[in-house]
Order: C-alpha cells, then sequence, then structure tokens
C-alpha cells in the first residue's frame, strides 16, 4: 500500500487543500527494480467525509487502507469541511472542484483509470449526501456510488444541524424551509436525472439504530422507481465509526463485484 498526501493548491476553491491518497502497490521482497509498483487497479474511490470529521478521521477510524489494498482499488479523500459537498457560488466550491479540477489534475499525477467505469464515489453522513449529489449530476464521471447512514433528506439535515450548532450550517442551508424543491433537494435532483444519460449504480446501506434509517429506505425506494439498480442494506449499527467501518469493507466489494 502506498499511502500520499497531497497538499494542493486549488484555484477553484482558493487556497491549499490536503488530500490523501490510497494506491494499492507492490512492496518489499515483491517489487522488481525499475518496474513500476503500482499494478493495475480495479477502479478509483472519491470518499467524501462527514460533518465534522476529516479525511484523517477515516484513515483512524477504519481499515480503508487494507479495503484498498484486498479490493485493489485506489482511493482518494479530499477535505470538505462541512459544505455539504456544494459549490457555495455557481462553479466555485467543492463539487466543482472534485468534479473538473481534483479528478483530472490526479489522472495527470498517478496512474489512474480514465475510464466512467472504474471510477466510483462514495461516502457516509454529509458524504453521502454529497457523493449522491455528485454522482447524479456528473453521471458522465461516475458508474457507482455508495450512501453510508446518508444526511440524504436535506431539509431535516440542514435544520438539525441549525439547532445543534449553527455556525456549522453552510449559508446555502441556513433557511432549511426554502430547500424543499431546490437544487440541494436530492428529490428534485433525482426528478431530473435526463432520461437520455446512462444512470450511475447505486448501493445504499445504513445501521438499523440510525436516526437515517428511513431515509436512507426512502431514498432506495426513491431511486428504484425511477429505475435506478439501488439495492438497500440494513444491518445492526448506528451512526458511528464501528458501523461505518464495517459498511465501508462491504461498499468497497460491491464496487469491484
Amino acid at each position: 500500500m502506498t499511502h500520499l498526501t497531497l497538499h494542493y493548491p486549488s484555484r477553484i476553491l482558493g487556497t491549499n487543500t490536503t488530500i490523501h491518497i490510497l494506491i494499492p502497490s507492490i512492496t518489499g521482497l515483491e517489487q522488481v527494480p525499475g518496474e513500476s509498483p503500482f499494478p493495475s487497479v480495479n477502479g478509483t474511490l472519491l470518499l467524501l467525509h462527514g460533518m465534522q470529521n476529516d479525511p484523517e478521521e477515516i484513515l483512524l477510524n477504519t481499515s480503508v487502507a487494507r479495503y484498498s489494498d484486498a479490493c485493489r482499488l485506489a482511493v482518494i479523500l479530499p477535505e470538505g469541511g462541512n459544505s455539504f459537498w456544494l459549490d457555495p457560488v455557481p462553479d466555485a466550491g467543492y463539487e466543482t472542484f472534485l468534479t473538473l479540477e481534483l479528478l483530472p489534475a490526479l489522472r495527470a499525477l498517478l496512474p489512474l483509470s480514465e475510464d466512467r467505469e472504474n471510477t466510483f464515489i462514495g461516502g457516509y453522513s454529509m458524504g453521502g449526501y454529497g457523493s449522491l449529489r455528485i454522482a447524479l449530476r456528473h453521471p458522465e464521471l461516475f458508474s457507482r456510488c455508495f450512501v453510508l447512514s446518508g444526511a440524504l433528506d436535506i431539509r431535516f439535515s440542514a435544520a438539525f444541524v441549525k439547532s445543534a450548532v449553527p455556525a456549522l450550517v453552510p449559508h446555502l442551508l441556513r433557511h432549511p424551509r426554502t430547500l424543499p424543491g431546490s437544487e440541494y433537494d436530492l428529490k428534485t435532483v433525482f426528478e431530473s436525472f435526463p432520461k437520455e444519460n446512462e444512470k450511475p449504480d447505486l448501493y445504499f446501506a445504513c445501521g438499523e439504530d440510525d436516526y437515517f434509517c428511513r431515509i436512507s429506505k426512502e431514498y432506495a425506494r426513491l431511486a428504484e422507481s425511477l429505475g435506478f439498480s439501488a439495492p438497500c442494506h440494513i444491518t445492526e449499527g448506528g451512526h458511528e465509526w464501528n458501523y461505518w467501518d464495517r459498511a465501508l469493507k462491504c461498499a468497497m466489494e460491491w464496487l469491484i463485484s
């Protein structure tokens, strides 16, 4: 396993940002001098963290590096703050950064596939919302998306965060009652998905004790009613790392199945 930490000066974000990258590699005595240590991989996963988290939290609290090696997936872990992975202004923010800047830059630097079929996105909690929204808005980039404990009902999520820690709510989401029917409402994003576009395969998972369990099942049903492949796996667990570690392993195995 090769673990890279990239300090990237983003033009779109207007600041430096840190990205962690895991790439399955040949190490030790198995590596042949003069040959590339990076054999072919099964794909690239853009993995989005949750609110009040960062990539280091994923690295510390899950076995994502082992899963990356076992599944032969390159995993990109960007920073997103508490942004819900949205653009605060048109074409300038985390959605645009991930899709139009980061992926092309990393493909130029590293042995990553440029094929849609080998490019995936996924996340947990806030990152589940962000990954699903981005996958639906950029189906030309991602063939598969997984959502773990997704904060998918944006009105509920924004209102919950606003009542708990108001400073964490992005200004776009500060008026939760205005969100249904907007571009931030995933039901609207689903319903406006172009019929001529190839649909990404979706995978929903949530712990049965998680407050997002009902919402996860609701959105999986909505996706299937609109013609998406969208299995939903409800198993023991809550909104916590013990569950996300187990669920991440299953989700990454699904990506390459």
